[in-house]
């Protein structure tokens, strides 16, 4: 552990303006083996007091001690750029900060790097390094995305008369857009239209904005016609395909499909390589489902062949089961669950799946050769399905480190060490498990949490019985297990369905707070906190009172009960109404003449909102496989067992249909907020 000590030290001693003892104090860094995941730091820290000493030349050897991907960044780049200066080559430096500068705009060390730059451009006048084109309309890209629309507009207008050719069309093209991300709409398609371009591409830009502007007007005839002359201009352009995708969406939430399907249509023929493909193809092919088209089931087989790493591609092999059971082909039904059940674990439709199996019907069903090949057709991606919990020999040495930082109370490093030593090789499960136990140790499941899904993205992949149940409980805690269950018994709700939504909404954290200003474990916005105080016979809810996870709790599942009752108990419809707002429920009710709730589920045209009710109910059905038989402490359950208030509740209610999918998004909005 000497670089630790060694570090912390020679921070000490920087941060007391004591420069010359820097350097010297992290020699024993460079000695550690493994190596420290320190030394990009250090290197950093002591090129600083190496440049505040005056000594350039020490500063740039310091830093080159460092591979160049380690260094943290943009700090070693102004770094450099300084003692580059300082040793005397003015015009090697201005290129490093011309790299800082232009590369990380959105930092505070980009602000320094452009006074230099401004002094030393005086300074060589004709020797100045030129700048790149592409690097002056990255950077303006770069503060757009940043939501710093209006200084990327300034900078769009200051770079046009500089440029050239593609370049300055495209910078002229781009200070529409800024107006766009300005939400200046009306002042974004006067800019637009009366530009005249001569570059293809810089043309199909501008015309994508145009579309995006009118459809933002809801100016639809203006839009589709727009989108028809770009078509017709630059039909291979990626400004079509993303005027495509735009369009698309936009009669898809209209439930329009004959202005929505022959766009996705296009996108997925006509760009059948690029990442939107699947997704445009899913949208024709789940139309056909819909409507009971006989080209359904060939569609769904396509998608299979065409797009086997599609996120749809499980939602397709179940669908096209149930198809197979319509016509009575229950060993084909049979199959495909079967696939579906080994390839797609912990997946939304694959616990539909073996729901379905369940029946006697299939149970009795014999194999399928028209099954085998045609799943013998698809290439499916290769996936880690037996991931290794046993720490390598250098993970261990890792573990052991973080051990020590942990014990010393260094929670934070510890986690440093470990995310160091997964990024470098190391056995990233066995290192989430450790990140995660450490935070769980003091007290912070949730980081534990966050720390888990971060590490391991993919763990949804695993299936239940290849990873140890002990790791299942870190990636779906159950803190507030207490107060969960005594809550959910009066309201006749499913503690697990709680604790699922629970786990969506905030991850467990009582501090959450979401950019809509949604409060605590269930994320109650404190307008409806006051409200719900008032039903349920609490005074004086205010924001502070709804991180008391007791509270918050409280007026959720209060709210959860109310909105399950006005839905008949049909918790897919409820969850659906608590993410997107209550009133767009009865809507979407209205777009197709659904026969499972799966298929309501599918329709949701917001993708978001589609994704956390499948989300939800897969995480109801992992609580209940985890924690149904796993009783409460003696303590617990006696609170948990508290005589319940009466409430009204379907055996719906408390038994949701168990369903799910494996991608992982945090839910980034709620009925509560929206009520």
């Amino acid at each position: 552990m000497a670089d630790y000590a060694a570090f912390f030290q020679a921070q000490a001693e920087a941060q007391l303006k004591r420069h010359g003892a820097v350097a010297q104090l992290l020699e024993p860094l460079w000695k550690v083996r493994p190596e420290s995941p320190l030394a990009g730091r250090a290197a950093v820290m002591a090129a600083r007091s190496l440049v505040e000493l005056n000594q350039p030349e020490a500063a740039l050897q310091m830093l080159r001690r460092v591979p160049a991907n380690q260094l943290p960044q943009p700090q070693a780049g102004l770094l450099l750029a300084r003692a580059t200066e300082d040793s005397g080559d003015a015009l090697s430096a201005a290129a490093r900060y011309q790299g800082v500068f232009y590369g990380y705009p959105l930092s505070d060390e980009a602000e320094e790097a452009g006074a230099c730059l401004a002094r030393l451009e005086r300074e060589l006048g004709e020797k100045y390094p030129p700048v790149l084109p592409q690097a002056r309309l990255e950077r303006a890209r770069i503060l757009m995305e940043g939501r710093r629309a209006a200084k990327a507009k300034e900078e769009f207008e200051r770079m046009a008369p500089l440029l050239g050719g593609l370049e300055r069309q495209q910078a002229q093209v781009r200070v529409g857009a800024a107006l766009y991300h300005q939400r200046r709409t009306e002042a974004a398609v006067e800019w637009l239209r009366a530009l005249e371009l001569t570059e293809a591409e810089a043309d199909a830009e501008r015309r994508y904005y145009i579309v995006a502007s009118y459809r933002r007007q809801d100016a639809d005839e203006a839009m589709y016609s727009a989108l028809d002359e770009l078509s017709r201009r630059a039909p291979n352009s990626p400004w079509r395909l993303k005027a495509l995708v735009l369009a698309g969406n936009e009669g898809l939430v209209r439930n329009d499909p004959n202005r929505y399907l022959p766009l996705y249509s296009a996108c997925a023929e006509a760009f059948a390589e690029s990442a939107d493909a699947p997704y445009c193809h899913w949208k024709v092919v789940w139309r056909a489902y819909l409507d009971r088209r006989s080209s359904a089931a060939e569609l769904l087989r396509e998608h299979l062949v065409r797009f086997p790493s599609s996120e749809k591609a499980g939602a397709a092999v179940y669908f096209l089961g149930r198809l197979a059971e319509e016509t009575g082909d229950a060993a084909y039904a049979r199959r495909l669950y079967g696939e579906l059940q080994s390839r797609f674990p912990n997946y939304y439709y694959t616990l539909l799946a073996g729901e379905r199996l369940k029946g006697a019907v299939l149970q009795r069903a014999g194999s399928s050769v028209a099954a085998d090949q045609f799943l013998a057709r698809i290439r499916w991606p290769e996936r880690n399905q037996s991931p290794d919990f046993r720490p390598d020999a250098a993970s261990a040495q890792r573990i052991a480190r973080a051990r020590v930082l942990a014990a010393a109370g260094l929670e934070k490093w510890a986690e440093f060490e470990l995310r160091y030593a997964a990024r470098n090789g190391g056995n990233r499960f066995a290192l989430a498990v450790e990140m995660a136990e450490t935070a769980t140790r003091r007290g912070a499941p949730e980081v534990g949490l966050r720390l888990l899904k971060a590490t391991v993205p993919e763990y949804l992949w695993v299936p239940r019985e290849a990873a140890p149940r002990s790791f299942w409980k870190l990636a779906f805690p159950m803190p507030f297990r207490q107060a969960i269950v005594n809550y959910s018994k009066q309201r006749g709700l499913d503690p697990y369905l709680v604790a699922a939504l629970i786990r969506q909404e905030s991850e467990f954290d009582p501090q959450a707070v979401s950019p809509a200003n949604a409060i605590g474990l269930m994320q109650v916005m404190p307008a409806t906190g006051r409200e719900l105080g008032r039903k349920v016979g609490v005074k004086g809810v205010r924001v502070s009172s709804l991180k008391n996870p007791t509270l918050n709790l409280n007026l959720g599942t209060y709210f959860l009960q109310r909105q399950l009752e006005a839905r008949n108990g049909s918790v897919e419809e409820t969850l659906a109404g608590y993410n997107a707002g209550p009133s767009r429920v009865p809507v979407w009710k209205t777009w197709g003449d659904y026969r499972e709730p799966a298929e309501f589920v599918e329709t949701i045209p917001f993708g978001q909102t589609r994704d956390y009710v499948q989300i939800i109910l897969r995480n109801a059905d992992i609580y209940r496989w985890l924690y149904a038989a796993d009783p409460l402490p003696a303590a617990e359950k006696a609170d948990a067992e508290a005589p319940a208030a009466p409430a009204a509740a379907s055996k719906k209610t408390q038994s949701p249909t168990p369903a799910s999918k494996s991608k992982t998004t945090k839910g980034k909005s709620s009925a509560t907020r929206k009520k």
